[in-house]
């Protein structure tokens, strides 16, 4: 039993006779049933119709309307959904009528998962969007956090995957804020449901192997068995029907003990689609056949659709035609009305996603009008600079040549005085003096062929071009920046000249290498490596810096804004890296570890034709 648990039975044993029928009593069981929840409904749901009796009795409005929410939540549960909905509507009416905002937050939220289970996606995507700008409106970030969990679900159901991630990791950074180690597992089960349905079943796993360690540390079964069943089909997507079967069995068993019939139907559809890929037609029956008595009964329309659709498999295969047909009848008769609930939600969601996008496509374009600007500015300067640095470099390097002969000319008429201390000391400062003022000149030569080379002054914007030549003049303006504190590793592989803007691939260079530098706190190093991949040259960048934490790196290439002291600045860096490379038809790829590092990997094709 949770500690907050324990404390509250504490409360309510402590009341006094007098306090038996008493608005602390009834607030005390209104935040026990909270605190059990799912836990034990049989207790929670006693708490909750104490609470009413006891609510309608002293006409205690906000008493009886959280004991009215909770009565929802106990037949939701439960699967009665038409008794949670009534419940539901009740204490939501109650709720606005004495304008708490918590409590009508919290109805909208279980509004939203009731509709989410019956497949009336439209309505749940409304109530869900409500309840967070209730919750925002509050400031209550853990109720919120618990709302955008279902509404990344309810996304996830409809196919919109990328607005299903951006709910579940808000939810999970608000989570974890909060400390919520429960919410942080129900996050993390949602992101693992949309990698598994991107096939990326790795990170599926690891996801979901993360929610049931928590879930099993915090002894919640309903969480337990949610990560099981999910790690059961992610084996299942990766076809080890062993562990996938040893999954769904434990979720199965533990979804019966705590009576959560509707999950109890996900776990035996998902064990009848295992047994039918096994070639198993009586075992998958044994649990389909249950699963639709307990979709009929609870009007779970998606999981209606699915059931017959596995059983109709499953019929068959066992060579029952004339059952697998009837059930194939009846699947595409729910189909055409649960996907066509699906489709007006994708329409409606599709039309702010479009809007949301052109939004985003405004920003880069006006993102990268500025970085045009100001590389064009930039052109313009380095070329004024590059000028005017020649002509001093041309009389410097002049100079210490004329001095140089000017010197052995004078050794040669001194003769024998040459080598008298006086004089040959003389003659050796005037050589340290010429030697250094030409290393000088030098350098200045090299820093503005650097800089032409950078900018490719004087140059067509799309020609062949060496990569190798444009790291090497970043790096040579980079390194008096870095001086001793960053190793420069240099891992060149044999590479041919690419089609490309050199002008423009330099500048993602010097961004990629300048975040790289500021990533490494003391000292460290950078490796850059290139080589041939088929029609490609890829180019990785490996700095052993603080690296990026997972929750941010989907979001490194957004514009957006940072704030240094009272200054605002433009964040477009990252995100003009990505134009370039996408307007040289290439891609880009990032992965980083925490105090370990991070890596780009630019690959850019050959030939643009």
């Amino acid at each position: 039993m949770p500690d907050t648990v324990r404390k509250l039975e504490e409360q309510l044993e402590a009341l006094g006779p007098e306090e038996q029928r008493s608005v602390e009593r009834v607030d005390l069981l209104k935040e026990l049933t909270w605190g059990v929840g799912f836990l034990d409904p049989a207790r929670a749901h006693e708490a909750a119709t104490e609470a009413a009796e006891i609510a309608d009795e002293l006409s205690y409005p906000r008493g009886q309307a959280w004991a009215q929410m909770n009565q929802a939540f106990h037949h939701y549960y439960v699967a009665e959904y038409d008794t949670a909905l009534q419940y539901a509507g009740e204490a939501l009416d109650t709720f606005e009528e004495i304008g708490d905002l918590v409590g009508v937050g919290n109805v909208l939220s279980g509004f939203g998962h009731l509709n989410w289970s019956l497949g009336d996606y439209e309505a749940a995507l409304e109530a869900l969007h409500r309840s967070v700008a209730a919750f925002r409106e509050v400031g209550s970030d853990r109720r919120r956090a618990w709302s955008l969990n279902a509404m990344g679900g309810v996304y996830e159901s409809i196919g919109d995957l990328d607005k299903s991630v951006d709910c579940h990791r808000e939810s999970l950074e608000l989570f974890r804020n909060d400390g919520d180690e429960l919410g942080v597992g129900r996050a993390l089960t949602g992101l693992g449901t949309v990698y598994q349905r991107r096939g990326d079943l790795e990170a599926a796993l690891e996801h979901h192997s993360q929610s049931l360690e928590l879930a099993q540390k915090l002894d919640n079964p309903l969480s337990q068995s949610r990560a099981l069943n999910d790690l059961g089909t992610t084996w299942l997507a990766k076809h080890d029907l062993a562990k996938a079967e040893k999954h769904l069995l434990e979720a199965l068993e533990i979804r019966q003990a705590i009576g959560n019939r509707t999950a109890e139907i996900t776990s035996r559809l998902d064990l009848g689609s295992l047994y039918v890929q096994l070639g198993d037609a009586e075992r998958a029956l044994e649990h389909l056949r249950p699963a639709l008595e307990l979709a009929i009964d609870t009007k779970t329309k998606p999981k209606l659709y699915r059931a017959h659709q596995i059983l109709s498999e499953a019929y068959e295969f066992a060579g029952d035609h004339k059952r697998a047909l009837e059930h194939h009848r009846k699947f595409e008769g729910i189909k055409e009305e649960v996907t066509g609930e699906e489709t007006s939600t994708k329409l409606k969601n599709l039309q702010i996603k479009l809007e949301a996008e052109t939004h985003e496509k405004l920003k880069q374009a006006q993102a990268q009008l500025i970085q045009s600007e100001k590389m064009a500015a930039l052109g313009k300067l380095v070329a004024g600079i590059a000028h005017e640095i020649n002509t001093p470099a041309g009389v410097i390097h002049s100079s210490t040549d004329v001095t140089e002969r000017a010197l052995s000319k004078l050794i040669d008429a001194l003769g024998a005085q040459s080598g008298e201390p006086p004089v040959a000391k003389a003659i050796d400062v005037l050589r340290a003096q010429t030697d250094l003022v030409g290393k000088a000149g030098l350098r200045l030569s090299q820093i503005v062929r650097s800089l032409k080379s950078f900018t490719h002054l004087d140059e067509a914007e799309f020609q062949l071009a060496d990569i190798h030549v444009g790291i090497d003049s970043t790096l040579d303006l980079l390194a008096p920046q870095w001086g001793e504190r960053i190793r420069v590793v240099k891992k060149f592989g044999a590479i041919p000249r690419i089609e490309s803007f050199p002008s423009e691939l330099n500048q993602a260079f010097m961004t990629l290498l300048v975040n790289a530098g500021e990533a490494i706190e003391g000292e460290g190093t950078i490796t850059i490596t290139t080589r041939r991949d088929n029609g490609f040259v890829c180019v990785t960048t490996a700095d052993t810096g603080r690296g990026i934490p997972e929750d941010r790196i989907d979001k490194l290439f957004d514009i957006g804004f940072t704030q240094k002291g009272s200054r605002m600045k433009l964040q477009v860096g990252l995100a003009n890296v990505r134009a370039v490379v996408e307007k040289h038809r290439g891609r880009i790829q990032v992965t980083s570890q925490l105090d370990k590092g991070t890596t780009f990997e630019l690959l850019l094709p050959i030939k643009q034709g």
